[in-house]
């Protein structure tokens, strides 16, 4: 085909829009833009069209043209402000790098935010890995997928999986032949409910009539498309509220949400709006240090997900993360840390909204209220609220799962009151030394866990202390605290002595409790290190616990070797001791065997061979950056596999000289058990740089 045709085409071709509105308020949330004309010069349909501009070498050009046309129409007529989506068809001959560049290289033209960009991609497309890679590497941009024609058929399954799309696009011919069929319906009922544990928002389209719009009430589509709505226009209708889908969508005064279980214990915390600046959020976490995450806001007040520290931390170490942090025009936009969340309104039964803990493990539910953020609901205040409400039987009947949710809801709400209690065992603060610095780090693998850290303080020595009780759950987070009275009496009983106690004392005291609290069913690994603070002289006593590191100035790592029999073994028990000395620049770290020992979702583990490294590479950091640092690392390495065994660190780093500091060299004061394997391997490591 000559290309003087081609260009013929191309000024003929337009694209059609329709709103897609919400189906219960009428509020428009966008446009789906579609080529049309392609049918008057001879083409049966787009696919066709853009066959044949490929086969004559014509797509790049079509391609540019097009993304001119409908970008350059939604700007216009919506301005660079607007946050109404626009939902654009791509297809195989698309779906390749050039020309997702070209499409995007018009879009930052006219300096459009990228959530306002939807690929809308057919759930029946052959996607292969490349495709796969491009869509979640512009996802992860800020731009959004749309995934057409779902539950046509079982190929969309896979697709719906990788790529976790923002929104599912059902039609409604789809859903009226699933009612006819009781394998079908259940098969959409499930897709519906795999939706919302995605958080990908339903579509239903192709809505005409008042029938289908009952349709996608009833499958619990909350957005919908058709002529029942508004017709396909060759311009963007401005229009923000349809006034007959709002009037249609009324609910009764019975189903009022003032009176809604959940809205009582909804938390309000503050949003971000997701145009703040990076060192504004920085500050953020900085005042509010016992926040993890903040929910993000779009300019409509609608929630767009959360932002986490951990993502934040991960950005502030890496190479110039702090002069990008101080220079937001070259840094990243917030945007780009955004984890979703599921969303629920404050009208959604409780449930609905249970498994959403339950199998997604989320840290909250974002609850918002006529489309709007309200607040966040933490798991415990779904508990409260169901321990509240006089229909918590007949929510768990009608799930049909009574005895699950009953079992959750008995499990949870003892781990509730245990992770309670174990939080009071934890130190609210770290020792604030003139001559060492501390830093710490505690995640239990479910609510409650058995590992344990503590200091404690007597004149001129500090006790730092770490544990690991056998076991998970409820008893081991108990024996835990166990551990903390005993080492509390301890601290009182020698807080009066001329000299202080010594390690091995105080392992002795803590195997009587143990052994007795215990009843031999549980044993506990320890190591108790007690601090000179005058002379810098550390002395320490392991009861089986993981051997800690110490990393010298000059890069040596070595472990501080010694052996006993863990608490509770046996009531005969001798714990033996040794010193060494600690100089300026030395960092010690602490830890419980989770750390090494949990896994990757292919049955790696994290290992002491990779902490060596890491510590030795990181030595340079401040014991806050590198305690950050070595967990980030970690929790990459498991990756989705959440881990099976508690994760606690303990740092400490010598960043002043002590007083009466003996200048002597720590290997003299180290015994031969010392592992020579493990020095000759640290001469023969390469640096590795941290990533």
């Amino acid at each position: 085909m000559a290309i003087e045709h081609w260009s013929k085409y191309m000024s003929l071709l337009e694209f059609d829009y329709q709103p897609i509105v919400h189906g219960h308020k009428g509020v428009c949330k966008g446009y789906e833009a579609r080529l049309s004309h392609y049918q008057a010069l001879g083409f049966e349909n787009r696919g066709a069209l853009l066959t044949q501009a490929a086969k004559d070498g014509m797509l790049p050009q079509l391609s540019k043209v097009l993304a001119e046309k409908v970008i350059g129409h939604y700007a216009e007529t919506l301005g660079s402000q607007s946050r109404l989506r626009l939902f654009l068809q791509l297809d195989l001959h698309l779906l390749v790098p050039e020309m997702m560049n070209d499409l995007l290289e018009v879009f930052a033209r006219y300096h459009l935010p990228n959530e306002v960009l939807c690929f809308e991609i057919r759930a029946d497309l052959p996607l292969g890995e490349r495709h796969i890679a491009l869509l979640n590497q512009h996802r992860a941009g800020g731009f959004q997928i749309s995934l057409g024609n779902c539950g046509e058929s079982f190929t969309g399954l896979e697709a719906l999986y990788r790529l976790n799309p923002d929104y599912l696009r059902f039609t409604y011919p789809t859903l009226q032949t699933a009612q006819q069929n009781e394998r079908s319906k259940l098969f959409l009922a499930n897709l519906s409910n795999i939706s919302k544990l995605l958080d990908s928002k339903m579509v239903l389209t192709h809505v005409d009539t008042s029938e289908a719009l009952q349709t996608a009430k009833s499958f619990d589509c909350k957005w919908i498309q058709g002529e029942f709505v508004a017709p396909a226009e060759r311009w963007i209708n401005t229009q923000t509220q349809y006034v007959h889908i709002q009037q249609l969508g009324k609910v009764s005064p019975s189903k009022d949400q003032a009176d809604t279980p959940i809205r009582g214990v909804v938390e309000a915390l503050e949003a971000i709006p997701w145009k703040e600046d990076m060192l504004s959020v920085f500050e953020r976490f900085w005042k509010q240090h016992d926040r993890t995450y903040f929910p993000v806001i779009n300019d409509e007040g609608e929630p767009i997900g959360v932002v986490h520290e951990m993502d934040l931390k991960v950005f502030a170490f890496s190479r110039y993360g702090r002069e990008l942090i101080l220079n937001p025009s070259r840094g990243k936009r917030l945007e780009e840390f955004l984890r979703k969340m599921p969303l629920a309104d404050v009208a959604t039964p409780i449930n609905q909204l249970l498994p959403l803990f339950s199998m997604r493990h989320a840290e909250c539910v974002i609850i918002t209220e006529n489309q709007k953020y309200l607040g966040i609901l933490t798991a415990p205040a779904l508990l409260q609220a169901l321990s509240e409400d006089g229909n918590t039987d007949n929510t768990a009947l009608s799930m049909g799962q009574s005895s699950f949710v009953q079992e959750y809801l008995s499990k949870s709400l003892e781990l509730r009151t245990a992770a309670t209690i174990q939080k009071t065992f934890l130190p609210k603060a770290l020792p604030n030394l003139d001559h060492l610095e501390v830093a710490s780090f505690f995640r239990p693998a479910s609510e409650t866990g058995g590992d344990w850290y503590g200091f404690l303080n007597f004149k001129n020595t500090l006790f730092i202390l770490i544990g690991d009780v056998t076991g998970h759950g409820t008893p081991s987070a108990l024996m835990t605290g166990v551990a903390y009275a005993t080492c509390r009496t301890f601290e009182n009983i020698y807080s009066h002595h001329a000299t202080p106690p010594s390690p091995g004392q105080l392992l002795h005291f803590l195997n009587q409790a143990i052994l007795e609290a215990g009843s031999s069913k549980y044993v506990m690994t320890f190591f108790a290190a007690c601090l000179d603070l005058d002379s810098g002289k550390l002395t320490f006593s392991n009861a089986g616990h993981n051997f800690p590191f110490l990393v010298q100035k000059e890069g040596k790592v070595r472990k501080l070797t010694n052996v006993n029999p863990c608490l509770g073994d046996r009531p005969d028990s001798q714990f033996s001791e040794k010193s060494i000395f600690l100089h300026t620049g030395d960092t010690l770290l602490f830890y419980t065997d989770g750390l090494i020992e949990n896994e990757s979702p292919d049955g790696k583990m994290w290992g002491e061979r990779k902490l060596n490294r890491y510590l030795r590479d990181l030595r340079q950091q401040s014991i806050k950056e590198l305690v950050d640092m070595l967990v980030e690392s970690a929790y990459n390495f498991y990756g989705d596999r959440a881990p099976d065994d508690d994760v606690t660190l303990v740092g400490c780093q010598v960043v002043y000289p002590f007083p009466k500091q003996q200048r002597q060299t720590a290997s003299t004061e180290f015994t031969p058990s010392f592992s020579s394997s493990l020095e000759s391997h640290n001469s023969r490591q390469t640096h590795m740089a941290f990533a």
